[in-house]
């Protein structure tokens, strides 16, 4: 299988270097520092978080600020009140920065965004005064057996890949399909993430409408998977054969989000099927 994207050679880097020095050097007697603006910011290492369902529900937000020479309050605010953060943190003089644990309470299967903020006559403009955070509560999966999956709408690639159901629920998951079909294909750029879920009730396999990612990067595999049985009865279907499970649907590519081309991913649940347990 072809690699999608080439890397950038050596001397076009080299090249790069030079001109990036240059133009460094080019302007250092103009430089001119700018003006102070003590004032506090909000920081966090990221902002899409996942949690499984016994993980511990508090999220770090770093509050700093530009001025620690003496103590200070900041205010915060938050527009979900599903997270409990502090209506002002104190900093003692010379403290810089403080991580702030905000405890929050979201029911497993969830996700919410959060936006937390600093008062703008508190805030500086070396930072941000808003911070917003998508935050993700998990099920607990648990191993469903295996079985070979097959894609024959982007690449025409086929390997083993794992299952897993949602403790509790008629969830399932096949677990990073494409990063497994890559690592067969023995490609070493590799998609990351890409779950993809279904249902199963009583043998009756379902797959919901909406837009799916082969890889959550968007960069190894620069396509989305699109199902969407209302407006595209006939290209979105699904059908199931045995062990079986065929599923009819449309994709495109990511840098214009338009559906534009047609076929199927194919599974053969060998290991685990619970309609033929």
């Amino acid at each position: 299988m072809n690699k999608i994207f080439q890397k950038m050679s050596m001397a076009a880097l080299a090249l790069l270097s030079v001109l990036a020095l240059a133009s460094c050097d080019a302007g250092d007697e103009d430089y001119t520092a700018g003006a102070p603006d003590p004032g506090y910011y909000l920081s966090a290492s990221s902002t899409s978080l996942t949690y499984s369902s016994d993980e511990n529900q508090v999220l770090a937000l770093v509050v700093g600020r530009t001025d620690s020479t003496a103590a200070g309050t900041v205010n915060l605010t938050s527009d979900n009140p599903a997270f409990q953060v502090p209506s002002s943190v104190d900093f003692a003089a010379g403290e810089k920065s403080k991580t702030v644990m905000v405890p929050f309470d979201l029911p497993i299967g969830s996700t919410e965004t959060v936006t937390f903020t600093v008062p703008s006559d508190e805030s500086t403009v070396y930072g941000t005064d808003s911070l917003t955070f998508t935050v993700k509560r998990d099920y607990k999966w648990e191993n469903a057996g295996s079985g070979t999956f097959t894609d024959n709408i982007l690449y025409s690639i086929s390997g083993v890949v794992s299952v897993e159901h949602a403790v509790g629920t008629n969830l399932y998951r096949w677990v990073s399909p494409f990063n497994s079909l890559f690592r067969q294909a023995g490609e070493s750029d590799l998609p990351t993430g890409g779950n993809i879920q279904f249902s199963v009730d009583n043998g009756t396999v379902s797959f919901a409408d909406g837009i799916y990612y082969p890889d959550d990067s968007k960069t190894a595999i620069p396509y989305f998977l699109y199902y969407d049985t209302a407006n595209y009865p006939n290209y979105c279907t699904l059908s199931v054969d045995g062990s079986v499970v065929t599923i009819n649907l449309l994709a495109g590519e990511v840098k214009d989000m338009q559906p534009a081309y047609t076929g199927s991913i194919v599974f053969d649940w060998t290991e685990g099927c619970p309609w033929r347990n």
